[in-house]
């Protein structure tokens, strides 16, 4: 988002309304280009922005990107992310990384749930499905039994 102040006004009004999507997000992944001279003010940039649209409460991952370009070591420091990765997606160095913090995180946001539904329930196993990760379904005499992650926000209702 460092080049926003490059944007013409209706251009700015435009991207800023895409990024008001992200209120509706879980996570947001702030990609850096760790190599700019210029990362510390587009990083400011972004946060104020985000501020602006009243983006709050999100889990923030700041990924560095490019370190295949930097020569000297740089200080890479992001106090307002809660997670930090350094990559380079070109040459692929760090993607392991960043995948598994991506799952933590999604982890870290569900909660494990294991249960028996009598088959009246099982409109609960499909909402399983769409708000959260069905690992199990066994179908039984007594109901189906479910082994699932469920999104933390909703496991009374699961329970």
């Amino acid at each position: 988002m460092g080049f926003i102040r490059k944007l013409p006004h209706h251009l700015i009004e435009a991207f800023k309304s895409t990024l008001e999507e992200a209120k509706y997000s879980d996570i947001i992944l702030h990609v850096v280009d760790a190599s700019n001279p210029q990362m510390d003010m587009h990083m400011h940039v972004v946060y104020d922005t985000l501020r602006q649209l009243e983006v709050k409460d999100k889990v923030m991952i700041t990924v560095y990107n490019k370190l295949d370009r930097i020569a000297e070591p740089v200080r890479l420091k992001d106090m307002s992310a809660d997670y930090q990765v350094r990559i380079s997606a070109k040459n692929g160095d760090g993607l392991d990384t960043l995948m598994d913090t991506l799952s933590q995180v999604l982890r870290s946001q569900r909660v494990y749930l294991e249960k028996t539904y009598g088959y009246h329930e099982a409109g609960k196993i499909q909402r399983i499905r769409r708000s959260g990760q069905l690992l199990s379904e066994e179908y039984a005499e007594d109901g189906i039994r479910v082994k699932a992650y469920v999104p933390a926000a909703l496991y009374a209702e699961f329970r």
